[in-house]
């Protein structure tokens, strides 16, 4: 979410570079800086934006369908906390995703999209959709994009990256959970700046509330998980 490109025209490239910074809902985890290579191309048939890259399977002036491949930076490693009982957990490992998403743009209302992916990996098993409304405001050359959307998360995927086994229970003292699905709202605003015809600015900052069934984990220390990022990028 925070480190995504802006969608570009038809067979333009974009190349850059940025970073992010996120906080961790895990208890004694420090939030922590990630670089990002930036790259976004977008054609006719194919996208890549990203951590994501994907077909187009339908489109129109308004609408487009596609499916693709995105990957999932979610984990859990105990000695990234400096708790004493969660560093007596398992780890929790990132994954890829498969993906398929439905977008409805309009330049007066603004873009809804509707995603639905699947762990294909099978280190969760598990599901996430997301639904979200975004608006472009213009001026000049400064485009402010506000966005806000609701994540579920299947049973599965909350399970494998906050539930607490009771062989885990017993090894580190941390209440044993089971999670089910859940609902997390989350908002987002991006802002991008055109320094010249080719070289652009960007920064992005978001907030998700987490969902009752990821806040309830006994791994947990925090209800709301924050984010802020920024970059730099040229488009040919």
């Amino acid at each position: 979410m925070l480190a995504m490109p802006q969608p570009v025209q038809s067979a333009e490239i974009s190349l850059g570079a940025g970073g992010v910074s996120m906080s961790s809902e895990y208890r004694g985890v420090s939030a922590q800086a990630y670089p990002m290579p930036l790259v976004s191309w977008d054609d006719e048939h194919f996208y890549v934006k990203g951590l994501g890259a994907g077909l187009y399977l339908w489109k129109s002036d308004a609408c487009k369908l596609s499916g693709g491949l995105e990957y999932l930076p979610a984990h859990f490693r105990p000695h990234d906390s400096d708790n004493a009982a969660m560093k007596r957990l398992d780890k929790r490992y990132s994954s890829m995703l498969a993906f398929a998403a439905w977008e409805y743009s309009s330049k007066d209302w603004g873009s809804l999209r509707i995603k639905v992916a699947a762990d294909v990996l099978d280190n969760s098993g598990g599901f996430l959709a997301d639904i979200s409304y975004s608006k472009q405001v213009e001026f000049g050359p400064v485009v402010l994009t506000p966005a806000a959307g609701v994540r579920w998360t299947s049973s599965e995927y909350n399970d494998y990256y906050y539930g607490v086994s009771t062989g885990e229970s017993q090894k580190s003292g941390l209440t044993a959970y089971e999670a089910d699905g859940g609902f997390s709202p989350f908002a987002n605003v991006r802002i991008d700046v055109a320094l010249s015809p080719h070289w652009g600015l960007y920064a992005i900052a978001s907030a998700m509330l987490l969902s009752e069934e990821i806040r309830d984990s006994s791994m947990g220390d925090e209800d709301v998980r924050l984010g802020i990022g920024g970059g730099i990028s040229y488009t040919f």
